[in-house]
This record gives structure tokens, sequence and C-alpha cells, in this order.
């Protein structure tokens, strides 16, 4: 029969007093061969506790055996990796523990050992959400058969962690391009904004992609969403999975909505999305599991409570960026080289485009130069307004030139029938020109009654400075 370990301690403490084991068996009403099984053991192992014993957390001789195991707990050991260690394992600790107690039995140091493991398991504070306050979102992927071919296949997971609505898209890619496509599918079936947007430290979102920095810059792309719908971007901090585990769920059932649907091939992404369609209106028809309401009627308290969207659609740009090259004022995209005003030669600037325009950005983010967005290979994008310079000081064979060629009919006119062919009065006449209104010619040929032959260079700048301060040209 096992006893507590208060009794071992007190036989023991008599024992030591030299009374007999008859007397102490009476005094502390045990079996007299308990006893003596505490003298013996105590002589060949060193404890008088037996393998046995019913474990009291808050015995001494326990609470010394659970703070020895979360001590070993603590330890690491070298691993195959570099500059990477690991954790001792159970087996491990055991041997460790047993030189100190070894007649602790499995049993027991399993018991202590998962009450070490349990008051070190990690655990978070349960976060209080407003209604419309935020929206979470996260990738996913699979890899399922497309079309007869393993394609990694990722979703756009949108939750609100008040209602728990969730919308879920399929992507091809994780990139900028593709966030923009689901943002906008989901603010399709949101209808509305939510104040913020909580994201983890993706590099589409963050210039620094570093969990460890806390530099809250964010790229163009999310700097241009966020001004545009007007909301806040927030990151989740490292390490802390509770801020956004909302939608860690809601990308867990998309997985599980794709898995439990059977299907074995897929023949299009749109067969894949309405598969996440009809799985995610089941569950947001369901019951909240903490509300008494249903996702979708918490979700329509929250709509009312959101903000309207903006009624200029979105225009999604990328960017990169590029140097300026100091020989010909030119920086290369896509195989086509755009000229930038000679200023900036060396320069570090950044390229907005999409597929029909082409902005080149300052330091400032000021525009600098724009372009209609090029196909071609190996073409050559210019603008006389950004050579002025040049022109005054390299004029000769100026009619030869790329940038003459490049120039609109009405500017080749002015060159011509204005200006006589001096390229000198032409290179000042573009300084003042520049960010002009582009009709100025017809509304100087219209308010003079003349045509562009008789067209002199006062009136041109007379309508050019209508309404602002004469320009003279020296």
């Amino acid at each position: 029969m096992a006893h507590t370990a208060e009794t071992y301690r007190r036989i023991y403490h008599l024992i030591s007093q030299d009374l007999s084991y008859r007397q102490i068996a009476q005094d502390l009403k045990v079996s007299k061969n308990t006893v003596q099984s505490v003298n013996d053991r105590f002589n060949e192992t060193g404890s008088i506790y037996p393998s046995n014993i019913i474990v009291n957390i808050y015995d001494p001789y326990f609470q010394t055996l659970y703070n020895r195991i979360e001590y070993f707990s603590s330890l690491t050991k070298p691993s195959y990796k570099k500059f990477h260690r690991l954790p001792l394992g159970r087996e491990e600790i055991l041997d460790h523990i047993r030189k100190e107690f070894p007649t602790l039995s499995t049993s027991n140091f399993n018991y202590l050992y998962r009450l070490v493991k349990n008051k070190n398991r990690e655990s978070y504070l349960t976060i209080h959400y407003n209604p419309a306050d935020i929206v979470q979102f996260d990738w996913g992927y699979l890899t399922m058969n497309l079309n007869d071919h393993n394609r990694k296949i990722y979703f756009a997971v949108f939750v609100h962690p008040y209602s728990l609505m969730q919308f879920g898209f399929v992507a091809h890619k994780e990139t900028a391009e593709h966030f923009n496509i689901a943002y906008h599918k989901y603010l399709l079936k949101a209808k509305k904004v939510a104040h913020q947007l909580l994201i983890d430290n993706m590099k589409i979102a963050k210039r620094t992609h570093d969990p460890t920095v806390t530099d809250r810059n964010l790229t163009h792309f999310f700097e241009a969403l966020s001004n545009h719908y007007k909301f806040q971007i927030r990151f989740c901090a490292p390490n802390q999975p509770n801020q956004k585990g909302a939608v860690e769920l809601g990308v867990k059932a998309a997985k599980k909505i794709i898995i439990d649907s059977g299907e074995t091939e897929f023949k299009s992404l749109e067969h894949i999305q309405r598969i996440l369609d009809e799985g995610f209106k089941a569950l947001n028809e369901k019951k909240h599991p903490h509300k008494n309401n249903s996702r979708l009627d918490l979700f329509k308290e929250e709509h009312s409570l959101m903000k309207p969207l903006p009624i200029k659609p979105f225009t999604f740009f990328f960017y990169d960026t590029r140097r300026v090259i100091k020989k010909t004022s030119m920086v290369s995209l896509h195989a086509t080289r755009y000229e930038v005003p000679e200023y900036y030669r060396g320069e570090t600037v950044t390229i907005k485009h999409n597929r029909q325009n082409v902005y080149i950005l300052d330091i400032h983010h000021k525009i600098i130069a724009k372009y209609k967005y090029s196909t071609k290979k190996n073409n050559i994008m210019r603008r006389i307004w950004y050579t002025p310079d040049k022109l005054r000081t390299k004029h000769r064979g100026f009619e030869d030139s790329y940038e003459y060629h490049s120039m609109p009919n009405y500017l080749k006119n002015i060159y011509h029938h204005v200006y006589k062919q001096n390229p000198i009065e032409f290179a000042a006449f573009l300084n003042l020109a520049k960010n002009r209104p582009k009709d100025f010619l017809k509304k100087a040929l219209r308010r003079n009654t003349v045509s562009i032959h008789d067209l002199t260079e006062n009136q041109l700048l007379t309508e050019l400075n209508r309404n602002t301060i004469r320009y003279k040209i020296k």
C-alpha cells in the first residue's frame, strides 16, 4: 500500500531516533514491513520514497522534482545545423532526473513532465473586436490537380473577426497584382470598406520584409490602395498569432472546403472558385460560435457601420525602381527606354506603370515624365520637353535627330513657321511651354484669326501667358 510522502518522511525521522520498527508502526498506524522497507530503500538507493508514491505537487519532495524537470526542460543541445540548438527530449530529461531520484517511476515522471509542458505551453489573450473595425487577410495554398497537372493554387481569404464573415478567392500567385484582384472581388461582395486591414509582414505590403524590424513604411501599392479607400494598414506583431486567429481559421476552412468537396480534378480556377463560394456561403449562414445570431446577420450589423466605397475606381500600378542612365537620360522598362528630364541623370527614380500608362517619379513621388505604355521591344520613347538644354547647346543636326522626329506636329509647325527653324529660340520657348495646356496653339490661331504661317512669336507667347506674367525672350 502506497502512503503519502509526509508519512515516509515521518517514518524515516523516527528511524533516525533509534526507535523500534514495531513502535514506529504502532505510532504511525502502518505495517512493520513498511517501516523496514523505508530503511532498506534508503540504504540501497538513498531515497525513502517508493516508485509508486502518490504524486502531490504541493509536497516538498515532488516540488523539488518538478523544479528539476522544469530546469532540464529549459536546457538546449547542439543540433545538425550551425547556430541552431534543440531542447532536450523527454527521455533525455528522464535520464538526468533518475541520476538524482533513482526510485522515481516512469508514470510519476510523465505526470510531472506534462505539468511542466502545460505550464510552458503558449497561450494568448482573447482580443475584443468592434463591428466594422477591422478585416483580416491572409494567403493559403493547396497543390491541386488542375488540367492534369499539379499546380500550387493560392487562396486570398478575408475575414471580419467580429461576425466571422468569411470571403475566399482563388489566385495563381501571391503578388501585388493578384492581391489587387482579390481585394476588389472582396469589395464587390462586401460593398463597403472596413476601417482597418490587418495583414502579416508580407513583402508586397512592407518595404522591409523582416518581422524583427519595426519599420512601418508601406510599399507604393499598399500606400496608394489605403489612401484611395481611406483605411488603415495594420501589421501583425511577430509571434502573436492571436492577432489574426480568425483569418487563420478562414484559411483552414478554405482548404477543408476543397478537400471535402470530393473533387479529384479541376478544370479551371473558376471551377475551384465556385466550390469555394458554395462552401463559404454555407459557413456564413451558420450560427456564430459565441453569439446568438448567424454570421450573416452579424455582418449586416457591421455593414451599416463600414465606410462607403469611393465613386472613382482604383487604378492598379506596378512600381519599379531604376537608375537614370547618365549619358542618355533614359530609364529602361520591359525592353523599352523612356526619356526623363536631363537634370535627373544618374538619379534613382520610381517607375509607376500598368498596361496603359507609364509615370516616372522622383524621390518625392512627383511625376517628372509620363508616357503611354509601349509593348514594342527595343523601342525608345522621347519627349522634346525633357531635353531643352541639349537642344540649346548641341543643336546642330536637330532636324535629323530622334528628338525632332518624336515631336508632335503642332510643335514642328511652331518650330518651322514661328521660330523659322531657330533651335536656340525654340529651346527657350519649350522651357516656357512646359506643363502648359496643349491647345494654346489652336487658341492663338483662333484669337488672332491668322494661319500658322502668319502667327508671330509675340502672339504665341501672349496666348501662352494670357493669365500670367508676360515672358520676354532675350
